[in-house]
């Protein structure tokens, strides 16, 4: 009875089937790669950067080269969808927002609990959180551009504009706010001061707990107005 194959024998033998396999479903990109062309256009592994390793074997390297990118962009989408456009008018007692992930899977888009990684040393971390790191950042930058943007948008761009009163969904302006998060509150009283100028509010949060915010810590939400929906 012979004797049983080693790992080394068994390697080699595995080498030689997957190169058999190989030659048989793409030779051309074989062909191609050793006479250091480059793979046709019309190849399924185009995309997908081939090479030739030291054992001969055809492999790719492509698939999750640019995962981490691929994975950043689909969080920057995400928080583009999650972005409060204007308040439900199906309920507007509830605090509701419409947001274009309401146009694209019909509810609002959803974030995961992440850790903050913002003061933590890239060196220290690995692909994945040094991934979550670049998008806490770029959330940390277009969070407040877009709520001055909002904000301008409720006062100058709606006619008539938008102003302060009680029942209108606000967005509530806090500092380290999570990655697609919009802290949403309804005002319930306004406090003017003695001129007649209204400079704090109370508001209804979503757990119901009643705070009180200056005016400069919310940010008013653009309201289509009757005429401008018929028009």
């Amino acid at each position: 009875m012979p004797d049983p194959l080693n790992s080394s024998e068994l390697r080699r033998a595995e080498n030689f089937l997957c190169r058999l396999a190989q030659a048989e479903m793409f030779a051309e990109e074989i062909s191609n790669l050793t006479s250091g062309e480059r793979v046709a256009k019309n190849s399924p592994l185009k995309w997908l950067n081939p090479f030739i390793d030291r054992d001969n074997i055809l492999r790719v390297g492509g698939r999750l080269s640019n995962a981490p990118l691929t994975t950043l962009l689909a969080q920057v989408e995400m928080c583009l969808n999650s972005r409060p456009l204007t308040p439900m008018p199906q309920d507007p007692s509830d605090l509701e927002v419409l947001t274009p992930g309401h146009f694209l899977i019909g509810e609002n888009t959803q974030s995961v609990p992440e850790v903050d990684l913002m003061r933590t040393a890239d060196n220290r971390l690995d692909h994945w959180e040094l991934t979550q790191k670049r998008f806490q950042v770029i959330w940390s930058r277009w969070y407040p551009e877009y709520l001055q943007q909002l904000q301008s948008r409720a006062t100058k761009g709606c006619n008539p504009p938008v102003s302060i009163e009680e029942g209108r969904i606000v967005i509530i302006k806090e500092d380290n706010v999570p990655s697609a998060k919009w802290p949403l509150g309804k005002i319930t009283k306004l406090h003017p001061g003695k001129d007649g100028v209204v400079r704090v509010v109370t508001l209804r949060t979503a757990s119901a707990k009643e705070v009180v915010r200056a005016v400069s810590k919310i940010a008013l939400l653009p309201v289509l107005s009757q005429s401008s929906i018929i028009e």
